[in-house]
């Protein structure tokens, strides 16, 4: 149903769905946990960005989603990463 109140089919719902299933995959393992991290980080700005332009409804879940992704990204990152911002 909310596809359908963006204009989207509901084919839409199943690709989205499986982005954030390859999404918590990866960050079941350890050494992609990043990319699954930042690739659902993604995922949830782009569903904060539609609630709050195209639907106008709270984005407070999406957000919550997001906050939690971006702290596993952040934790997760790379060792290059951490030397890079740490000097």
């Amino acid at each position: 149903m909310l596809f359908s109140t963006i204009g989207l089919d509901q084919r839409f719902l199943y690709l989205t769905g499986s982005l954030e299933i390859l999404s918590a995959v990866l960050i079941l393992f350890s050494e992609r946990a990043f990319w699954g991290g930042l690739f659902l980080s993604t995922l949830m700005i782009v569903a904060m960005f539609i609630h709050w332009v195209l639907i106008g409804d709270g984005l407070v879940h999406a957000f919550k989603l997001f906050c939690m992704t971006a702290t596993v990204t952040w934790i997760r990152r790379p060792l290059h990463l951490h030397k890079r911002l740490t000097t």
